[in-house]
């Protein structure tokens, strides 16, 4: 196959083999990047159940936007060959990178908390890999992590098919007496039993790799395949704090759960076992989660237990998944380092004063609140305390149905987390603004800036500019600053405020990619990559990968739900930009852009031909943000394809007082829809208003 070319892609050279066909290297000569393609044997392709099989894989997977599950991009077929395209990553998989004796604690968490996470994302899409082992987990070039090869992956709702646990890919071959080939070693006791497993056999294969990485060797052994089989169904391992005695004991804890034979015994989701494995990082009170160069004396977060006044002890779980899940959801904005759950379980059930605590646990910040529930309501208070003064920056109640509990768990840490981040940097910016000027380090130009920034004028944004620029020339390496940056210069420029739109569009682009080289999890810089690549490029597919990999890394953040919609629409992905823009608006009832969201989901809506829901939107965007012309330009195109002649022309001249310079060539280049037929409906219902292009 080397040399040959498939579709658009030259293969390179070969990657791997696997049981359903072989992984090469190729490279895409229309984008020019390498990726990787698995492609089916002649065997499996002329099986309809393997190709059923191979689709299914490609759909669930395809449904994964995570920093640690390799990217698929397309199932393609060229003169009877099927294949996948892939993200290709270059590094070692875990069977080639555990030591003997087992790794550290720094070391170990660096590689379960990611694999816990993108396990975890995995299971909230419905998509269980059954096939977790060192071998399908790689690290790259820069020690991330990646999760391969979902060929076992099954979608939750459909049923499982005869070859759904022991295909004859997981089936055990011995190549040598004594040793065993396959996957078997991290089965679990329902996939051999031949059981319908759900996300918990994936915690079971976690909890045996997450074994062998701590002691180097793994927890089930048998002579044979059958005697393999029996130690998984019946055995306990080898207690791990007896072959590591140096690592903490919590460790131990937390993969005997994971290893529990019945499944109701192991950790209920990845993300409790992930948090858990999050609260032995040896890193102290206090401490980030990324390096110097990313942090500027940044205050820390702690978020004390949630005190359950209801006088019912079954809300006790509530009150403290809660808890938990707001610092969880805190953790994913970065910007603010968050204490960890166990530094702040010692406050559990005790008056607290605040400034104590800040002193105590080296945080800047305070969260506390208390659950109370009568009958089916139930009402939860939040605040968030300033620790160096004491002071209340914010508060809130919610007072809500007790229907369904984690649904209600869920929405209300998303409510609490989307008020909490943005009264975090106000507080932090009126500190900011109270330093001379002199004594300025990174952080505070960038607090500084922001506070400019959020003033949506001309002059703040020219002032919030030259602060991140400064705090750039104070540490150039500063992922923060230069995600800042380039959120500063793409909003100066949709408000028309820049001399050279392409040039600052330009400069998004560099200044965000820049810094998700420098972090690549730096939600913000994802972000504003994929708008600069709608922008500068009009490549959609990679702007659209970068949005979804910034919502991945923050689910939190209206605004990345708002730049992933822009995208989707102008690449003509109507369907799905619909309800990411109303998740923009659930999540941030007070949302800077609220008008420009509006405005997008009547272009949204128009653009399915649903004019009665885009005309709502519209009228609401005017409403909203009278001065955005965006919704007033969707209002006069709406109208227009409604045939409401008369409203229509109102409308455009409205329009029109507020922007005299509106023309064809202003469409053309901000509305940079992929098709053609696109931009020509939009354009016709302008033209019904009276705009003459």
């Amino acid at each position: 196959m080397i040399g040959k070319t498939l579709n658009h892609y030259e293969i390179v050279a070969l990657a791997g083999k696997g049981g359903m066909g072989e992984v090469y290297v190729a490279l895409d000569t229309k984008l020019h990047r390498r990726v990787a393609l698995k492609i089916l044997s002649p065997e499996t392709a002329s099986s309809p159940d393997r190709r059923r099989r191979f689709e299914s894989e490609a759909r669930a997977v395809a449904t994964l936007n995570h920093p640690s599950i390799v990217t698929i991009h397309s199932i393609e077929e060229d003169q009877g060959t099927f294949f996948l395209t892939m993200e290709l990553v270059e590094g070692k998989t875990l069977a080639e990178l555990i030591p003997e004796g087992g790794m550290d604690l720094e070391a170990l968490l660096e590689v379960a908390v990611p694999l816990a996470d993108a396990l975890g994302a995995a299971h909230e899409r419905g998509v269980i890999h059954k096939d977790i082992k060192p071998a399908n987990v790689m690290l790259d070039s820069n020690r991330r992590v990646k999760v391969l090869d979902f060929g076992l992956a099954k979608l939750r709702q459909e049923e499982p098919g005869p070859d759904a646990i022991l295909s004859s890919d997981a089936l055990p071959t011995a190549t040598q007496a004594g040793t065993i080939a396959g996957t078997v070693p991290y089965m679990s006791p329902e996939q051999l039993e031949g059981k319908s497993g759900d996300h918990r056999t994936d915690i079971f294969s976690f909890g045996v790799v997450l074994y062998e990485l701590a002691t180097g060797q793994r927890p089930f052994l048998g002579e044979s395949p059958a005697a393999l089989i029996s130690s998984i169904l019946r055995d306990s391992p080898e207690p791990m704090d007896q072959v590591r005695p140096d690592l903490p004991r919590e460790l131990a804890q937390i993969i005997a759960r994971c290893l529990e034979k019945t499944p109701e015994r192991r950790w209920a989701t990845a993300g409790e076992m992930g948090a858990a494995l999050r609260s032995l990082s040896s890193s102290g009170p206090g401490a980030t989660e990324t390096d110097d160069r990313t942090v500027f004396r940044r205050p820390a977060v702690a978020v004390l237990p949630f005190a359950n006044l209801s006088g019912d002890p079954e809300q006790e779980y509530f009150a403290d998944g809660m808890t938990q899940d707001i610092i969880t959801a805190l953790s994913y904005w970065r910007w603010f380092p968050v204490i960890a759950r166990n530094s702040t379980l010692a406050y559990k059930g005790k008056a607290v004063n605040v400034m104590e605590v800040g002193r105590e646990l080296g945080a800047g910040y305070v969260v506390e609140g208390t659950v109370r529930k009568a009958g089916e309501k139930i009402r939860i208070t939040a605040q968030l305390a300033d620790a160096s003064t004491g002071h209340q920056v914010w508060s809130q109640r919610y007072d809500r149905q007790l229907t369904d509990v984690f649904a209600l768990q869920d929405e209300i840490t998303e409510c609490i987390v989307s008020s909490i981040e943005p009264e975090l940097s106000r507080a932090e910016q009126q500190r900011a603004l109270r330093k001379p000027p002199e004594n300025l380090d990174a952080w505070s130009c960038c607090q500084r800036a922001m506070a400019e920034q959020w003033k949506t004028s001309q002059a703040g944004y020219t002032e919030a500019i030259r602060l991140l620029r400064e705090a750039i020339d104070r540490d150039p390496n500063s992922s923060f600053a230069l995600s800042m940056l380039a959120n500063c210069i793409y909003e100066q420029t949709m408000a028309g405020w820049s001399d050279d739109p392409q040039r600052s569009f330009g400069e998004v682009l560099e200044r965000a990619s820049r810094s998700v080289e420098l972090d690549d999890g730096d939600w913000l810089g994802h972000h504003l990559k994929g708008l600069g690549f709608l922008w500068t490029q009009r490549d959609y597919d990679s702007g659209i990968a970068e949005g979804r990999r910034a919502i991945a890394l923050n689910p939190s953040a209206a605004s990345a739900y708002h730049g992933s919609a822009c995208v989707l629409t102008y690449s003509g992905n109507f369907v799905e930009s619909i309800p990411a823009l109303h998740t923009v608006l659930r999540l941030d009832p007070h949302y800077r852009f609220a008008g420009s969201a509006l405005a997008d989901l009547s272009l949204s809506h128009m653009m399915e031909r649903e004019f009665d829901q885009a005309l709502e939107f519209a009228e609401k965007a005017v409403r909203t943000q009278p001065g955005f012309v965006r919704g007033h330009q969707r209002l006069a195109c709406c109208l227009g394809h409604l045939g409401r002649e008369e409203e229509a022309r109102a409308a455009l001249k409205k329009l029109m007082q507020r922007q005299p310079d509106f023309s064809l060539q202003y469409v053309e280049a901000t509305y940079p829809f992929r098709r053609s037929e696109d931009l020509k409906f939009f354009l016709d219902g302008l033209r019904v208003a009276g705009f003459d292009s």
